[in-house]
Order: structure tokens, then sequence, then C-alpha cells
């Protein structure tokens, strides 16, 4: 590795020049560090961009105008692509704000081609190109400057071998046509990272235990929290953790004194907002019974835990015959509202389960599982 020359950029101009170079490339390989236990939004430390030999490490903590860098991203003439690339969106998203197209995920494209589902950089690039990377600099401060050589030399492997996997991967998925298919799920991540919110009644495993009116309390206080979170730039379990809010939801409080004693000792600091807390589960008392939510669901019964599993098997022996990750069609949320399907419930289609996924699986359930 210490023959690979990368270029490091920390100046609007360098930037400029050295991403002009890619503009004729058919694709860019990504890949971002960044730090976050400290804070709500993830905080990007380096970008690392590469394509026919050409490296750049990009310093964000320099880096005042990203104008060259939002282009590439939002050009529909180059693939952007990543590995496992859900927080690169997020840091790009949180960081840039920008339309983001062409994203292609090698992770994904495995697990359209075989290869297994969530295969990591570091097994892919043993198997592909018969190299093991080393995982040193997984957890280091990618804050400090300047970086150590065991950082740069971390950095430029998470792309450079990234560009031969990818050649291999787009080969196979165009010869099979599933280009289009790795793209469709590349830009359904886009569009999911531009809209992330956080639901506390799929977020929190123990919200279907709360009745109409709790769950109502649960959600103004999960709201009330994420404010709070994005406003500070703190972890939202530093602002009250979860077990507290489903407590709150539970107890329905109407004083401090009530409050306090639903809190932790690990989470009285949560006080300092304790009218917030109190105001969202006010709001929740007073609301109209016409205007509360639905109970979230309970887990399946062993009933519905049968159905399930019928379902997926017949997924399953569909995907081995496409060499498909079963993974990569419906995942556990999915079989669920299959089972309410199957059950005769009228459900909302989910958007991911058009496209690619519709002819061979969902098109083919709806034709052959005995409803009703």
């Amino acid at each position: 590795m210490t023959d690979i020359d990368a270029q490091w950029i920390d100046n609007a101009l360098e930037l400029d020049a050295n991403l002009k170079a890619y503009a004729g490339r058919s694709a860019v390989v990504l890949d971002t560090e960044f730090m976050r236990e400290r804070t709500y939004f993830p905080k990007p430390a380096l970008v690392q961009v590469a394509s026919g030999g050409r490296i750049c490490l990009l310093d964000p903590l320099a880096l005042d105008d990203t104008e060259a860098l939002a282009g590439l991203l939002g050009s529909d003439k180059t693939l952007k692509v990543v590995h496992s690339g859900s927080e690169d969106l997020e840091v790009f998203q949180a960081w840039l704000g920008v339309p983001i197209s062409h994203w292609f995920d090698t992770q994904i494209a495995a697990a359209m081609l075989g290869y297994g589902y969530a295969i990591g950089y570091r097994a892919i690039v043993e198997g592909f190109l018969g190299i093991a990377l080393d995982k040193g600099e997984t957890r280091s401060d990618w804050l400090q400057r300047p970086l150590s050589e065991g950082q740069w030399q971390y950095a430029v492997a998470d792309v450079v071998y990234l560009e031969p996997v990818f050649e291999r991967l787009y080969h196979e998925a165009e010869q099979q046509g599933r280009v289009s298919w790795v793209l469709e799920e590349g830009a359904r991540a886009v569009k999911g990272s531009q809209s992330a919110s956080y639901d506390c009644r799929t977020k929190i495993g123990s919200a279907w235990k709360l009745a109409a009116r709790g769950l109502q309390a649960l959600m103004n206080v999960c709201d009330a929290r994420e404010r709070l979170a994005i406003a500070q730039d703190k972890p939202r379990g530093w602002i009250l953790d979860d077990q507290s809010a489903v407590q709150i939801a539970q107890a329905l409080p109407s004083s401090k004194s009530q409050l306090r004693a639903l809190l932790s000792d690990r989470n009285r600091g949560a006080m300092r907002h304790a009218e917030i807390w109190l105001a969202a589960v006010t709001q929740a008392c007073e609301a109209p019974d016409e205007n509360l939510p639905k109970p979230v669901a309970p887990p399946l019964s062993a009933v519905q835990r049968k159905k399930m599993k019928m379902i997926k098997d017949a997924v399953t022996e569909w995907t081995q015959r496409l060499n498909i990750a079963p993974e990569i069609v419906f995942n556990k949320s999915d079989y669920a509202l299959w089972v309410q399907w199957l059950e005769g419930v009228e459900i909302f289609m989910p958007d991911h389960w058009m496209g690619w996924r519709y002819e061979p699986f969902t098109e083919r359930l709806m034709q052959e599982l005995p409803r009703g």
C-alpha cells in the first residue's frame, strides 16, 4: 500500500481541480469516515474518492466550499459506488443535504448475484482479490490531524480495492440484467435518507404493549425528544432513554414528582426538560379518542409464525433459483405484513414491493398464497 499515491484535499480550489478529473468517468468509488459517539448528526471526518487510479482524500474539517463534491454526487453521468453505503448516505445528507444520483452499492449487488447477504468489505475483498485487509483503524479518532500513517493506509484501502470489486460485480450484474435492480435499490436508499424520521412504534420493541392513549403519549414524548436531540446535536438516548420514555407513556404522570419517580438514576438529567415531557403527556391525555393512533400489532402468534415460515420458505425457494440472497427481497416487517394480507387484512403495499421485486416475488405471492 505504501506505493499507492493519494492527494490530500483541504481547500476549494484543489477540490474543484481534482474532482473535475472524475467528470468523464463512468464510475467513482466513495467512502466516508465520521464520528458520532457524542452527537445526533454524524460529524464528517474524511471522504475518500477514487477512480482510474486517482485517489483523493477530502478533509471536511477544512473545506468550506463543497460545491464540486455536491456536483459529483448529483451527476447522473457517473455512478457513485459504495459498499454498505447507508451510513455514507447519512453523512452526506447531514453534511451537504444535496441530491444524490446513481448510487451503486456493491453490498447490495453482491446479494443480488448470489454472494450472500450483508457481506462485509474485507470479506469481499479477500474473496475476490485474495487480499486480507487490516481492521486496525476502524475505531480510531478520524477527527485528529494529521492522520496517522495507519489511518492514511486504511482510508486508501477502503476505496482502492473497491474499484476492482465493483468492476467484477457490475459486469456480472450487466450479464444478468440486474444493474437496474441495484440502481433501483440505490435510488430508494437515497430517498429514504432524505426523509429519514424516527418512528417509536417500530423502533421501540415494547411499544405494542401500550394502549392507544399510552402510545400517543409515547409518540409525543419521542417527538419532543427528537426535537431536543436535533437542536442540541446530542444522541437521543442522552436526552431520554427508550425505557424511561415507555415508563412515562405507561404511567402518564401529571406532576414533576411523579415524573421524577419514573426516571432511573442514569437518566436524572432528563428532569431538566420535565415541563416538555409533562406537556407531551397532557396533550395525549386530552386528545379525542377518534384522534388516537391504532395500537401497535403484538408479536405474531404461533399460528401466524407458522404462516410466516410458509411464506419465507416459498420466497427462499424462488431466490435459490434466481441465485439471490433471500434477505434482500423481504425483511421481518415485510413478512409480518404478508401474514396480515394472507389473513384477509387490507394492507398498504410498501413501495419496495414494486419494481424489480414485483414480478418474481410480490405478484407471485399474491397469486399463489391461499388468502382468507
